[in-house]
């Protein structure tokens, strides 16, 4: 059996921005986590190519 919910438009519309903040956070904080472990294995690999050079000599 469905309900019937009643909410004013001002309520929603608050709801919704508050929603789209959480998402907005969410894939900030994801996307931020992703850009921070490339740096770190970007910097890895170019101290293993570094070091290859250097063997050489």
């Amino acid at each position: 059996m469905s309900k019937k919910v009643v909410i004013e438009l001002e309520e929603l519309e608050y709801f919704l921005d508050y929603l789209n903040d959480k998402v907005f956070d969410g894939y900030k904080r994801e996307t931020t986590k992703a850009i921070k472990e490339f740096l770190e294995d970007l910097k890895k690999r170019n101290r293993l190519s570094t070091d290859k050079r250097n063997s050489y000599y």
